[in-house]
């Protein structure tokens, strides 16, 4: 396993490394918001090792970045790869639907830590912050990568009202989670908000039709990237 990929420290998996580096920066799942917004608001939720904290600073030199990331190891990883970047702060927590403390369920690599994933039995204790509460303030850019938290996240951004302070996120969809699948209530809420929205697999845009094979049965398509923005006035 070599020491850094790309000036990175990367897990210890090199697939996981590998597989993020290639779907951020040449799918490009993350380049969703317009380069011309002037100093954006970003909120980056599962910032991993930093590979998405990195890309957000390529295309958007002047953006103030705000990562959470509950993993203590990942979290470490997560500090060395960003070190010196201007006006990034890092946060040692999850998001969800409350704020407190829980455990966070271990994957066999960092990139399937859960909080909700009944199937990891191996976990930590991490603190939790709500996605309301992170986003009290206008926010440019809502990234989520939250391993099955993605529901819990919008849904408590709905019932705030909180959701109004957000004009583009960018989430990555992890299919069934203890046999649960909430793609339509996530679609619906950004529907009734006024948000239009994208849901991609790799480097397609799905039809509708395409979507309603996840409601029924796995599928190549459990892994997918859900973006929605604010249509200009």
């Amino acid at each position: 396993m070599p020491e850094k990929i790309f000036g990175l420290k990367p897990t210890n998996n090199f697939r996981e490394t590998a597989q993020i580096l290639w779907t951020t920066w040449a799918v490009k799942d993350y380049a969703v918001l317009p380069k011309d917004i002037p100093n954006p608001t970003i909120i980056d939720i599962g910032s991993h090792i930093g590979i998405s904290v990195l890309y957000f600073k390529h295309r958007h030199p002047g953006a103030k970045i705000i990562c959470y990331e509950p993993n203590p190891d990942t979290f470490k990883l997560l500090e060395e790869n960003t070190h010196g970047l201007e006006n990034v702060e890092l946060v040692n927590s999850a998001a969800h639907d409350f704020t407190g403390h829980t455990k966070l369920r271990l994957g066999e690599f960092a990139w399937s830590d859960s909080l909700v994933d009944k199937k990891l039995t191996s976990a930590v204790d991490v603190s939790v912050i709500s996605a309301s509460e992170i986003c009290r303030q206008h926010v440019d850019l809502l990234k989520v990568d939250a391993e099955g938290s993605e529901y819990a996240i919008v849904r408590d951004l709905d019932n705030t009202g909180n959701i109004a302070n957000v004009d583009h996120f960018v989430l990555e969809f992890h299919g069934k989670i203890n046999g649960k699948h909430h793609l339509n209530q996530i679609l619906e809420i950004f529907r009734k908000n006024g948000l239009k929205y994208t849901v991609g697999h790799d480097i397609r845009i799905l039809k509708a039709d395409e979507r309603e094979i996840l409601q029924t049965k796995s599928s190549k398509y459990e892994y997918l990237v859900i973006n929605a923005w604010r249509p200009k006035v």
